[in-house]
């Protein structure tokens, strides 16, 4: 078996992480991080505002209704859709 990188090794790496920290971290990368984590979809990421942050800590194991507080608390109003 072969690996090779195609990306930032730091980033593959924080992924082995039990829970991720974000300290007044870009809400877009974290909205973007969780939707690939967690597995939703975010329709319209121009709807999230360029220079909004979040304080958060969310595991890996956190529900999707933990992530939608975290993003709710940030500020921002969700739509769900199912």
């Amino acid at each position: 078996m072969i690996y090779r990188s195609n990306g930032d090794i730091k980033e593959e790496l924080a992924w082995t992480k039990v829970s991720h920290s974000y300290k007044e971290a870009s809400l877009r990368t974290f909205v973007a991080q969780m939707s690939r984590w967690h597995g939703f979809t975010v329709k319209d990421m121009n709807c999230i505002p360029k220079d909004g942050r979040i304080n958060a800590s969310i595991c890996y194991k956190s529900s999707n209704e933990e992530v939608f507080a975290a993003i709710r608390k940030a500020g921002i109003t969700l739509s769900l859709h199912r």
